[in-house]
């Protein structure tokens, strides 16, 4: 099959620029539209310049499966939608409304996808909407944690998944008896907290 995702450090997954996700078309759910375009930039949609012009008005929509409109054929997605809208009551600029919805992510690979890449595309507003899979995406690992995992070296991989090194690991940690660190799974409230304050950091000059 062809590939249509690539493994990125930062996000852990991306899309493959320049390609074409063609769902199975024996399966009736699809039949309503043929394919998904991923543009150069690794995006749904149309190709856009990565510097705006004067009159540019950008706009990105940054989320999950909804936001990159999964069944949804592309001239029916919110964003599409929301651009057309804009255009005709704003004829003077050129509205660009870009999906950078990627399925499966959470709100933490949301704001490193806009801190990596986004933020070189100066966009003038930011639309920002996750939920279901910070909620039910729940893994061994918080994204945090997973971060830091692939950024370990081989040897530090290794001593991690070694059973009698964590053993000591854990009576070390034991007799240490740190203070708790709360995270995406041990306290969810608190985590939406420190991600939307996140987000406003990100915002401010």
């Amino acid at each position: 099959k062809d590939i249509i995702y690539l493994t990125d450090s930062v996000t852990f997954w991306k899309f493959k620029p320049s390609s074409k996700i063609n769902p199975d078309p024996n399966q009736k759910i699809w039949k309503f539209h043929s394919l998904y375009r991923i543009n150069s930039r690794g995006f749904r949609g149309d190709e856009f310049d990565a510097k705006k012009s004067g009159q540019t008005f950008r706009i990105f929509a940054i989320g999950d499966s909804i936001t990159f409109g999964l069944l949804v054929a592309e001239d029916k997605t919110y964003y599409k939608l929301l651009e057309q809208k804009l255009k005709q009551a704003l004829p003077l600029l050129n509205v660009e409304v870009i999906s950078a919805g990627v399925p499966g992510y959470t709100s933490y690979q949301g704001r490193q996808l806009f801190k990596s890449e986004l933020l070189a595309y100066s966009p003038d507003v930011v639309i920002i909407y996750f939920g279901g899979n910070n909620e039910f995406a729940k893994s061994a690992y918080t994204d945090r944690q997973y971060a830091e995992y692939i950024r370990e070296t081989p040897l530090e991989n290794w001593s991690h998944k070694s059973l009698t090194i964590g053993l000591l690991a854990n009576v070390a940690q034991k007799i240490r008896a740190p203070a708790i660190d709360p995270d995406e799974n041990s306290n969810p409230d608190q985590n939406k907290v420190r991600g939307a304050a996140e987000w406003i950091g990100l915002a401010r000059p």
